[in-house]
């Protein structure tokens, strides 16, 4: 196999416990406490509970979930990993980080496309295609990095909605990382090799999911959250 066949180097999800670097990074920025942590997870956890007996579908359905959590086989540590990455995300204020996880709910409920029926398979080899990819390293301010080379696509061999739930697929496990979690992302769309052929694909409901999703990936992550778009010339837009 020859230097330019080679398969590209991906990136590995980070679990491991933050660095005591990285908690102290996240105490001045995100005001997470340690010796505080366990206490408002729980309150969160209590808000949550509290609001499940209003009669809203989308409460209840997170109440299930909390539910399931704590009846699997390590309830305290799913339940503190699932409800941290939202309280980090809103730098630890209950109120805010439950807004964020009702209207994360409230998004997958909308768009069921992108997380039924998903093809593990199909996704795998879109993966290869690297029109979507995520590189080993990270940007100056630890940021994950994710690459969107749009027109590598192939809209004759894969469909729109697939690029979609592989966006998703890596959002949600990139959002299982602490230090994503504490440093937030870069997403990055390379529209160098666009076509008219991409352009027709874009009609303004699948524009407006692109924006669904990129508020979701920013929004999943604490801080310095930034969208990209890049040609050749190195002409960047940041927001």
């Amino acid at each position: 196999m020859s230097a330019s066949e080679e398969m590209p180097i991906k990136a590995t999800m980070e679990l491991e416990e933050p660095s005591g670097e990285l908690i102290e990074w996240a105490k001045d920025n995100i005001n997470e406490d340690p010796d505080k942590r366990e206490q408002i997870i729980s309150e969160f956890r209590d808000l949550i509970y509290g609001l499940a007996f209003i009669n809203n579908n989308t409460y209840c359905k997170i109440s299930l979930i909390l539910t399931h959590l704590v009846e699997s086989v390590h309830p305290i540590v799913l339940m503190m990993l699932f409800l941290l990455r939202f309280l980090r995300a809103r730098h630890f204020i209950v109120r805010k980080a439950h807004r964020l996880l009702i209207n994360y709910y409230k998004f997958k409920e909308s768009n069921p496309q992108y997380f039924d029926n998903v093809k593990l398979e199909r996704l795998r080899e879109l993966a290869n295609e690297e029109i979507i990819s995520v590189p080993p390293y990270r940007d100056q301010f630890g940021r994950r990095i994710m690459i969107f080379r749009i027109g590598a696509w192939d809209p004759s061999e894969y469909k729109i909605n697939e690029l979609f739930q592989l966006t998703m697929g890596i959002i949600e496990l990139a959002a299982m990382e602490p230090q994503v979690q504490i440093k937030g992302g870069l997403v990055i769309f390379d529209l160098s090799q666009l076509s008219v052929t991409h352009a027709w694909q874009m009609t303004p409901t699948i524009a407006n999911n692109i924006v669904q999703i990129a508020m979701v990936a920013q929004k999943l992550s604490s801080y310095r959250k930034v969208l990209s778009f890049l040609q050749m010339t190195s002409y960047v837009i940041a927001t």
